[in-house]
């Protein structure tokens, strides 16, 4: 038999699952993923307790709630800021979710996180390839504006706020 996931629809329409729903498919047990974008650290909490115990895995997708989320039971991480360092949140996942470390770690992606609501992703794509070095092409499907000058500088100040951050943990561990 095969395994079902399902995912929350953000943006442009945000849908997300009901309390009902999630039951339901707890019950089914053909679900074992969903993607979770509800950006409410109540409606997480609930989730995390419906889901307990179950085969259904939940998987946020906000870095902002990710380290909450994780020391309620998520499972992981399903979210577009995983392009920019997914090493920081495979990091995370490997954590003790009540560290030092997971909190400096978290107060990184917390912030920087808001790099998402600007020209995303355009930006996510400039920083792979301008960046990290990755050779990827900028052609996106979204309709966005090139990235402006100061845009560009953001970006690139992420290398050196995550270098910085590497730094702090390797004191820390």
């Amino acid at each position: 038999m095969w395994s079902l996931g399902i995912y929350e629809c953000p943006y442009p329409y945000k849908r997300v699952l009901s309390d009902r729903v999630i039951e339901e498919l707890t019950k089914n047990g053909r679900f074992t993923f969903i993607k979770d974008t509800c950006c409410d650290l109540e409606i997480i909490k609930r989730r995390a307790n419906i889901c307990n115990g179950s085969n259904l895995k939940l998987y946020n997708a906000n870095a902002s709630s990710l380290l909450y989320s994780l020391q309620l039971g998520y499972y992981g991480y399903s979210g577009v800021m995983a392009n920019f360092y997914p090493d920081l949140y495979v990091k995370l996942l490997n954590s003790d979710f009540y560290s030092k470390e997971a909190k400096m770690i978290e107060n990184f992606l917390l912030i920087t996180s808001y790099i998402e609501k600007q020209n995303y992703p355009k930006n996510a794509k400039y920083y792979m390839n301008n960046v990290e070095d990755i050779n990827i092409n900028s052609y996106t499907r979204t309709l966005s504006n090139p990235l402006n000058d100061l845009e560009k500088l953001e970006i690139k100040s992420l290398k050196d706020l995550k270098n910085d951050l590497i730094t702090r943990l390797s004191y820390v561990s």
